[in-house]
């Protein structure tokens, strides 16, 4: 994570496809290669840094609650570790719904 924006996890800047920054929120959108994706935001009215898991459909996105990584949003996430380590299971996800 960087100091100015909790969002963004250094491991994985190169599948970032669109950011957000507006006064007190930010939001940055990750896509992998399995069609499957996060959007991860801080903002006032989020729990803390928060994770939610995206699906592909070409180019647009949906909320995915049917992964085994969660059926909801993931909140307080507490450090860029934790952060990796939910991006790395969304990576991880095989293709397809």
């Amino acid at each position: 994570m960087t100091a100015e924006n909790r969002t963004i996890c250094e491991k994985y800047k190169d599948y970032i496809i669109g950011k957000r920054e507006d006064i007190g929120d930010l939001q940055t959108i990750y896509r992998f290669t399995n069609n499957y994706g996060a959007s991860v935001i801080h903002s006032i009215m989020s729990r803390g840094l928060e994770l939610a898991v995206l699906y592909f459909e070409g180019d647009t996105a949906h909320l995915s609650y049917s992964t085994p990584i969660t059926n909801d949003v993931i909140g307080y996430i507490g450090d860029e570790q934790e952060l990796t380590e939910l991006l790395d299971q969304i990576k991880a996800l095989k293709g397809g719904r």
